[in-house]
């Protein structure tokens, strides 16, 4: 999709990340779909000032791709895969919403990670 410059747009690719995640394999490889193009986003590497970005910026990460993809990490035992998934949400810019804390604290939890099980009690 990069090299040919054909971007979907988000609502595009979130219905294909629902249905990947809906197996083992699958949610393990909408999680590294999420991670390519997040890494695009990273650090705001893409300027939404540039009119040429803009179709790019149509596919960023959202709150529900990540929601989706956390989901089926957590549902299939792959939290370390998805553990990577939450170290780059800041970072692509998502604001986690209540449904993904919820999820959030599952991997953690799983993960035995007490110290950010307790950050997340701030959001309560």
């Amino acid at each position: 999709m990069v090299e040919t410059e054909k971007y979907p747009p988000i609502t595009a690719w979130s219905a294909i990340v629902a249905h990947m995640s809906r197996t083992a394999s699958g949610a393990y490889l909408a999680a590294e779909l999420i991670l390519e193009i997040g890494y695009l986003f990273q650090d705001n590497r893409v300027d939404p000032r540039k009119k040429t970005n803009r179709p790019l910026l149509s596919m960023k990460p959202n709150t529900t791709v990540f929601n989706l993809a956390l989901a089926g990490c957590l549902l299939f035992g792959t939290t370390r895969k998805a553990e990577q998934l939450m170290e780059i949400m800041p970072r692509v810019g998502i604001k986690a919403d209540s449904n993904l804390l919820i999820t959030m604290a599952h991997i953690y939890e799983i993960n035995g990670h007490k110290d950010e099980l307790k950050m997340l009690k701030r959001h309560r």
